[in-house]
């Protein structure tokens, strides 16, 4: 009788449980879960950048921008719509025990936003100078040129409804209603462009089943985004029946170092090594793992000089 009584008890909590449960999973979201902001990047570079020219030991601020657009979800909320959007930034600093945030729990506060698009949308420009200014009496870490590579920016907002009511992003815990933080950094770059523009190269050696002979005269042209360069063919012409392979490659000006990085998912573990070095030009040797192979002369037009450290 006493087991019955128990399993008769116990059933009847787990449907009030289950009942509870379901009531609380339909129950309308409040305000401060229904709103929330919304961001994406709308400049160019996505950070700050510095580019750094290690010969002179000195470098120029490429980047000191950047512009983001924020999208008010539930700005027309039917309890209450957002009339204004406080935004407060943080710093990031690497110190020798760890990182420091300047700006403390609170933020320092940027600006107040009370003019948004219908759909609620705003849009905010964050610049170097400005940032310095708010941050330059906090940083523990002495910096020749305001940032550093290591320095983070966080972006939180308070967001304020008509009835008065306050959404802290601050404060509330970052979750799906409340993705309440903004981000960007310092990108550190080196200012070398050794291998930017367009060359002239003379196949030197090539394979019998290619599309090009020893002789051939033809034009490459290198593109650079940060620190790495680009090209539309890692094997120069000379693939197997001609078949091109783009990449990427990386150029260290203080060991001459040049590094194959990516080829574009053919996977065929492109090397290039370099000699014969003299003012204008390069040989160039090109080889993958299936054992392909060729050798170019690679030439500047620029008039520049090719760095005599180069391999």
């Amino acid at each position: 009788m006493k087991k019955t009584l128990y399993a008769v008890l116990l059933g009847a909590l787990i449907i009030i449980a289950s009942c509870s449960k379901d009531k609380s999973n339909n129950a309308p979201l409040t305000w401060k879960e229904s709103v929330s902001i919304q961001t994406k990047v709308t400049s160019k570079n996505a950070n700050f950048i510095y580019q750094f020219d290690p010969s002179a030991n000195s470098g120029t601020w490429s980047n000191s921008k950047v512009s983001a657009e924020f999208d008010i979800n539930g700005l027309s909320s039917s309890q209450s719509p957002v009339i204004r959007a406080d935004i407060y930034i943080y710093l990031q600093e690497k110190t020798a025990t760890g990182f420091s945030t300047a700006g403390g729990i609170e933020g320092k506060k940027l600006t107040s936003v009370t003019s948004f698009s219908p759909t609620g949308i705003f849009s905010l420009d964050f610049n170097l100078d400005e940032l310095y200014n708010i941050f330059k009496d906090d940083l523990k870490t002495p910096r020749p040129d305001k940032f550093l590579e290591t320095d983070k920016f966080e972006v939180k907002w308070v967001l304020t409804s008509a009835d008065g009511d306050v959404f802290d992003g601050r404060k509330e815990p970052i979750n799906i209603y409340n993705p309440a933080l903004f981000g960007f950094k310092v990108s550190k770059e080196s200012a070398d462009n050794t291998w930017l523009g367009t060359f002239d190269y003379k196949i030197l050696q090539a394979m019998s089943d290619t599309k090009v002979k020893v002789g051939d005269l033809k034009t490459i042209a290198f593109t650079k985004n940060g620190d790495i360069y680009t090209t539309p063919d890692l094997q120069f012409s000379g693939g197997l029946k001609g078949e091109m392979v783009p990449g990427s490659f990386l150029y260290d000006p203080a060991t001459g170092r040049v590094t194959v990085q990516s080829d574009g998912g053919f996977r065929y573990n492109i090397t290039w090594t370099i000699s014969n070095i003299t003012t204008s030009s390069i040989d160039l040797n090109w080889a993958n793992k299936y054992g392909d192979a060729g050798k170019i002369q690679l030439t500047r037009k620029d008039g520049k000089a090719w760095p005599s450290n180069m391999k």
